[in-house]
């Protein structure tokens, strides 16, 4: 039986307690990357990006954690001698950003801080195994991912029902750019099947849906890397106030006894991009 005090008891079980959320928080990003890999698509690459930067923060938190809970128990590790002047060697930069939970800084809030900032990099997401995916360039959503699988938010399904493309066209070019690898946007318009500017407008209500869906997330976790975004060519630049007035607006449509509050959560990220 180990001889510790009360007071070390204490402290080692509230390290553990730590160490264990930590551990959970790991494992559901593990889960996620996982099935990102596993079913890759087009977006796949934005969504690991985003993942890789929270799963490095993660694993350094589970390090530090770790030596805390040693330290509290006094252990000093003698196996390994130390150098008298060990050499610190250069870690190489991280790129800048911020992380936080929905609890503290609601959608709302971060988005229109990140517009009023101007800042271009990737917003993330995590909500057990949900995700999304957000890019901005100077301040404006130029694109956006989930990993949800409502067809409401899929492109073509978008362009099927604007006219613009027939369930017989989309399902050939579905097969093709299972083939080629290509961004179904890009062969698109590449082929001639869909115009620059139909495509366009179908990426704005692509966007603009995925946002309605984030903008009520409760309890997630957020990452926004400053400067890191993907190549992908196929973009839109869609207003930041015209996307936090309309996702307020459909919220206070579908929760009419939530109607003041949410009101109030999008009036206060609205002034701040505004600059009020």
């Amino acid at each position: 039986m180990l001889a510790l005090s009360p007071e070390t008891q204490l402290r080692s079980y509230a390290s553990l307690r730590t160490l264990e959320t930590r551990v959970l928080a790991l494992e559901s990003l593990i889960n996620a990357v996982k099935g990102t890999c596993l079913h890759g698509g087009p977006a796949a690459m934005t969504e690991l990006i985003a993942s890789t930067a929270e799963l490095r923060w993660q694993l350094r938190q589970l390090v530090d954690h770790t030596s805390n809970f040693e330290s509290t128990l006094g252990v000093q590790r003698s196996g390994d001698p130390k150098p008298e002047k060990p050499e610190r060697r250069a870690e190489p930069a991280e790129p800048a950003g911020m992380r936080g939970t929905t609890d503290v800084l609601s959608v709302a809030d971060l988005v229109g801080m990140l517009s009023t900032l101007r800042k271009t990099g990737t917003l993330a997401l995590h909500a057990g195994e949900t995700m999304f995916v957000f890019e901005f360039e100077l301040g404006r959503i130029v694109h956006a991912v989930t990993n949800q699988g409502d067809p409401t938010l899929r492109l073509g399904t978008i362009l099927v029902a604007q006219n613009k493309l027939t369930e017989e066209q989309l399902h050939d070019c579905l097969e093709t750019t299972a083939a080629t690898k290509e961004m179904l946007g890009a062969h698109l318009v590449q082929s001639a099947t869909v115009s620059e500017s139909d495509l366009r407008a179908a990426l704005d209500v692509q966007v603009s849906r995925i946002f309605d869906q984030a903008f009520a997330l409760k309890s997630a976790r957020f990452t926004f890397v400053e400067g890191s975004v993907s190549s992908i060519e196929q973009r839109t630049t869609l207003n930041t106030v015209h996307l936090l007035l309309e996702a307020a607006r459909q919220r206070d449509e579908g929760e009419a006894p939530g109607r003041s509050r949410s009101t109030k959560e999008s009036a206060r990220a609205l002034d701040s991009v505004l600059g009020r």
